[in-house]
């Protein structure tokens, strides 16, 4: 319930969230660029 009503700690884990979030879609698309120029 603390993570309900504190506004603080919700926007802590939604910015960590984020953060995790775009790494891996980077690093998912830096894959994916990869095996496309390997398949060539």
């Amino acid at each position: 319930m603390n993570y309900l009503s504190d506004e603080e700690l919700r926007s802590t884990i939604q910015a960590a969230t984020n953060k995790s979030e775009s790494f891996h879609g980077i690093t998912l698309m830096h894959l994916l660029s990869l095996c496309t120029c390997i398949s060539r």
